[in-house]
């Protein structure tokens, strides 16, 4: 437990140093070197989160079989493990590809290719690869519960996590912000065209 905390607060004060960084290069107004590091922040953060990911669930199928778990995944013996493992798949699929998009929206703002069509395209697939998430993070709350249902019976409970939610406002944000990069090439292209 002493090691996961002292993990945990040493991730901390790396990502504060990071956001630091990146503080100090948008206040000096360093585009490229600014994207450059963006990029290789997101593939940090990525593989960082797939690898948490992995741990997270292998720690729990563990917890799973062992005796004393919560009632719930006792009543759902067969169903839970199945639902765990393609969650994991599912996720990590779209961890993937969220970074590879995110990957060529921060290589086209590296070269300063701002104002294109791709730009939108990147936004709008890495927005809804977030709600796709959010609603397999759903989907596979509901399924555990309707099994713990179905084999307990009792009351049905819907329960939900913070992740769900960050996933439904980072996909939300995301689109808006595929619009706004949208309306911003038309006016853009419009002032091209005058000029």
């Amino acid at each position: 437990m002493v090691i996961i905390l002292a993990l945990l607060i040493a991730l901390v004060i790396v990502l504060l140093g990071l956001v630091i960084k990146v503080l100090i290069l948008m206040h000096h107004n360093r585009i490229e070197e600014f994207s450059t590091f963006l990029q290789k922040f997101v593939k940090i953060i990525l593989v960082l989160t797939i690898f948490g990911y992995f741990l997270g669930q292998f720690l729990a199928i563990i917890a799973y079989f062992s005796d004393g778990y919560s009632a719930l995944m006792q009543s759902s013996r067969a169903v839970y493990p199945v639902l765990l493992s393609l969650r994991l798949v599912f996720e990590v699929s779209f961890y993937i590809a969220i970074m590879l998009w995110a990957d060529k929206l921060l290589g086209n703002l590296k070269i300063n290719k701002i104002f294109h069509i791709d730009n939108t395209k990147y936004t709008k697939k890495i927005g809804m690869a977030f709600l796709i998430l959010f609603v397999a993070e759903v989907t596979t709350g509901l399924l555990i519960n309707i099994a713990h249902f179905a084999s307990v019976g009792g009351t049905f409970e819907l329960t939900t996590s913070p992740k769900m939610f960050m996933y439904l406002i980072i996909g939300f944000i995301l689109l808006i912000v595929s619009s706004l990069f949208e309306n911003s090439i038309k006016i853009y292209e419009e002032n091209q065209l005058t000029i």
